[in-house]
């Protein structure tokens, strides 16, 4: 019993020590796609959290990285647009050409809106990926990203503002430690 807890310990552990690892390394290069992980909206617009994503890709996509942004993430119940259509228009309205985006409105978790893209992206030939999403939500986003084949690196929001509350970053680190878990052992 006491040997399953400590292995259980050192688990969580160097998962968490991951997350804050690859959430603070930024190695974008240049790739296929920019992919942003939807966040919520609010009947067309997207979130403070969804802003700083989208903000970050057009900055990415401003340094010719990537030719095409993919954006991720279905609707939910009641929700007249879907995250994916939602960051698209508002990339539209900053600038960032049609031919030039992408939405994958599909998926209400990480694995679905990855699996969504997979889909959609890999019969045009988009094999590498710069994915952008929070800090927290890097590594597991990664790791998803590559069993479903694709090349991916990384480049978390620098100005999430769920960076600038020590409390609510704690939780998601630690929601997004146990989300990992969970993937691990079902694969999803």
């Amino acid at each position: 019993m006491i040997i399953a807890l400590l292995l259980v310990i050192v688990w969580f552990g160097n998962v968490l020590i991951e997350i804050h690892k690859v959430g603070n390394t930024d190695n974008a290069v240049k790739s296929d796609a920019i992919l942003v992980l939807g966040a919520a909206q609010y009947n067309g617009r997207p979130s403070p959290v969804f802003r700083a994503r989208l903000d970050h890709a057009l900055a990415l996509y401003k340094k010719r990285l990537a030719p095409k942004v993919v954006v991720v993430g279905g609707k939910a119940r009641g929700d007249t647009y879907t995250e994916a259509d939602s960051g698209v228009r508002y990339l539209l309205r900053r600038g960032i050409p049609s031919s030039s985006l992408v939405a994958v409105p599909h998926g209400r978790s990480t694995y679905s809106s990855l699996r969504a893209a997979k889909n959609m992206l890999q019969p045009k030939h988009v094999r590498s990926l710069i994915i952008v999403s929070d800090r927290f939500h890097m590594y597991r986003s990664l790791e998803m990203a590559k069993s479903l084949g694709f090349r991916v690196t990384g480049s978390p929001t620098p100005d999430s503002p769920i960076d600038k509350d020590p409390a609510a970053e704690t939780r998601y680190v630690i929601r997004e430690a146990l989300a990992y878990t969970a993937y691990r052992i079902s694969g999803r």
